[in-house]
């Protein structure tokens, strides 16, 4: 099976069809300026894999993945394992961004689940406080060939920062960064009808769950990350600078994903 030919067979693709994934998709296919679109086969951002059937790893295989980074924290993973931790074609990468906690800093304890509800501003702290991070990630998407997966948990907050810079260095407009954004949201709502079974005693788990902020990936969100980086530091290639990546990272990732 031949995915990257002249003919890139691959470019049917955006949103993939897996089994055991609801919110896998391709960067590949947003138009990026001075002409061109992204490359498919580069990047798959997506939720953790934890059911992928035998057929799914067989496309995956076929497909061209030969990494996948998971940035969940330790009991994330004690929770729901990634299966592709135990296959021998895939290497896996655990590349955490809170430490051993959730979607959370270090020692941060909120009282209940919706405790915050600005996406936005969490995901520029998270830019401003988890550089380090950041810069491991993108360091290991260049240091690796092949088509590479990245997860968190439900793959729209951290998965989706990372798209959305990865994206940025491609130069890819704003509005199909936040686009991208926006459609894990449909995505994933089988994936909150269980998620809503297990949050803390006295949280209505019924359909208000699809409403609620801390579910959702409304534009806002990537506009206000997108805002803080185009204020503060002028690009998305000036802020991954910022951080620490070198200027070889930044030209091999954008040179994989930019296609002109």
């Amino acid at each position: 099976m031949t995915l990257f030919g002249g003919e890139n067979m691959a470019a049917q693709y955006r949103r993939l069809p897996l089994e055991g994934l609801r919110n896998a998709r391709e960067l590949g296919g947003y138009p990026v300026k001075g002409g061109g679109c992204t490359r498919y086969g580069q990047f798959i951002r997506c939720e953790v894999p934890r059911r992928l059937t035998e057929g799914d790893l067989r496309f995956l295989r076929e497909y061209g993945v030969t990494a996948s980074l998971d940035f969940r924290g330790d009991m994330e993973l004690e929770h729901y394992p990634s299966v592709l931790r135990d296959v021998s074609w895939c290497e896996y990468l655990h590349i955490p961004t809170f430490s051993a906690q959730l979607a959370f800093p270090r020692g941060y304890r909120p009282e209940r689940v919706d405790a915050f509800v600005k996406w936005g501003d969490k995901y520029t702290e998270m830019l401003r406080f988890s550089g380090d991070w950041v810069k491991q990630v993108l360091e290991a998407m260049a240091a690796r060939q092949g088509t590479i997966m990245f997860n968190c948990t439900t793959g729209k907050d951290r998965t989706g920062i990372i798209a959305g810079l990865l994206l940025g260095l491609a130069e890819v407009e704003d509005e199909d960064i936040i686009a991208d954004y926006c459609v894990s949201q449909v995505y994933l709502r089988q994936v909150y009808v269980e998620l809503a079974e297990k949050l803390p005693a006295g949280r209505d788990s019924g359909e208000t769950v699809f409403t609620d902020p801390f579910f959702r990936t409304d534009p806002e969100n990537m506009e206000a990350m997108l805002g803080f980086i185009r204020g503060s530091f002028g690009s998305v290639t000036d802020y991954v600078r910022s951080v620490g990546v070198s200027t070889e990272v930044i030209d091999d990732l954008r040179s994989r994903l930019a296609e002109t």
